[in-house]
């Protein structure tokens, strides 16, 4: 990875830290610099490698009713990918536009303490969801609730 240099501020000629995120990249360590750039060794094996552990251990959470039980993980073309089971569910945010916006407390209650309760389990095993909203809510037929669209710390 190589960064451009600005002539115009000596800030931008300082390199990056070790660690910090350029894209889905992380930097590794700075390699040098002349009057071009500066040359990183930068790694996206790190963000791929984050993503399969983040999946493994929902995986392994077999009594955690909220999660779509994931069938396998695998590695095609470079890329990590979660094979899942198909339910029939709509998204929380579909629900309430059916339901003009509004849903009484005793209905809401069914999905959202099940949801708590499931959030409060993966936070104790160190995972955070990172994008709750109504559109990575889904309900089934009978009001069990699930989640989806866990993502990474780092992105």
């Amino acid at each position: 990875m190589r960064r451009q240099m600005n002539e115009n501020t000596q800030a931008e000629r300082r390199p990056l830290e070790e660690g910090s995120r350029v894209g889905e990249y992380r930097i590794a360590r700075c390699l040098g610099s002349n009057g071009e750039g500066i040359f990183y060794l930068a790694q996206f094996k790190y963000f791929r490698a984050s993503f399969q552990d983040l999946y493994r251990i929902l995986q392994q959470e077999k009594e955690n009713s909220c999660l779509i039980p994931i069938v396998q993980l695998f590695e095609q073309n470079a890329t990590v990918y979660v094979a899942s089971e198909h339910l029939q569910v709509s998204t929380l945010e579909e629900t309430l536009r059916q339901s003009g916006g509004r849903q009484c407390w005793c209905r809401a209650k069914k999905y959202l303490l099940p949801l708590y309760n499931s959030l409060s389990s993966l936070h104790k095993k160190g995972i955070t969801h990172q994008g709750i909203s109504p559109e990575n809510i889904l309900l089934d037929e009978e009001n069990r609730v699930y989640w989806r669209g866990f993502s990474l710390l780092e992105m």
